[in-house]
C-alpha cells in the first residue's frame, strides 16, 4: 500500500499558495460573472416578452379604436357634418394618446433591469477626505 504524502500549507513554497490563491481568485470571478450573466438574460427575457406582448396588444387596441372611431364618426355625421365628425373624434383621440403617453413616461422605471448586487458594484460613493 503507498502512503500518499498530504502537503499542508506550512510544507509548500509560497508561490505555490499565490498561485492556487489567483486561480481561486479566476475561479470566483469566473463564478460571479456567470451569475450576473445569467440574472441579465432572465431579466432580458422578461422584457423581451412583455415588449412583444405590449406591441400585439397595441395592434389589437388600434384595430378596435379604428372600428370605434369610423362608428363615432358615422354617428356624429348627421348632427355635425362628417368632416367636423371626424375632426372632432380624431382630434380626442390623438388627445388620449398623448395623455397616455405622458403618463407612461411618468411611470417608467428600468432600475429593475439591471441586478441589485450589479448596481451596487458601480455605485459611485463620495469619499470625504
Amino acid at each position: 500500500m503507498a502512503n500518499r504524502v498530504r502537503t499542508t500549507t506550512r510544507d509548500q513554497p509560497l508561490g505555490e499558495l499565490f498561485g492556487e490563491l489567483a486561480d481561486d481568485f479566476k475561479a470566483w470571478i469566473a463564478a460571479e460573472l456567470a451569475v450576473i450573466k445569467a440574472q441579465m438574460e432572465a431579466n432580458t427575457k422578461k422584457v423581451l416578452t412583455a415588449v412583444i406582448l405590449l406591441i400585439l396588444a397595441a395592434v389589437i387596441a388600434l384595430a378596435g379604436i379604428v372600428v370605434l372611431a369610423h362608428t363615432l364618426v358615422l354617428v356624429l355625421a348627421p348632427y355635425i357634418g362628417a368632416p367636423l365628425a371626424g375632426l372632432a373624434i380624431g382630434g380626442l383621440l390623438i388627445l388620449l394618446a398623448v395623455a397616455f403617453l405622458l403618463y407612461a413616461r411618468s411611470r417608467i422605471d428600468l432600475s429593475g433591469f439591471v441586478p441589485l448586487r450589479l448596481r451596487n458594484a458601480f455605485s459611485t460613493q463620495k469619499v470625504s477626505r
